[in-house]
């Protein structure tokens, strides 16, 4: 999670999505990233500036974007 942390401070992240499939492989994984969406959000949303209600907002946006580009009905842990 420190690695998450520091590039979510060092690498001018917007979204989870930047995090998970630009900044870190984790979205390319067979899950697609949606089984570590919403702790990846948790774990950097202080570094964020993201409340409780972004983090949700984060974790729906980045499952809209999987269901979008790959077709499955995502659901995230």
């Amino acid at each position: 999670l420190e690695e998450l942390r520091m590039a979510a401070r060092d690498e001018m992240v917007v979204h989870l999505d930047d995090l998970l499939f630009r900044r870190f492989r984790l979205g390319w994984s067979e899950q697609l990233g949606l089984d570590v969406a919403r702790p990846a959000a948790e774990a950097v949303s202080g570094i964020m500036g993201w409340s409780p209600d972004d983090v949700v907002r984060e974790v729906h946006r980045y499952r809209d974007i999987v269901a979008r580009q790959f077709g499955t009905d995502a659901k995230c842990s």
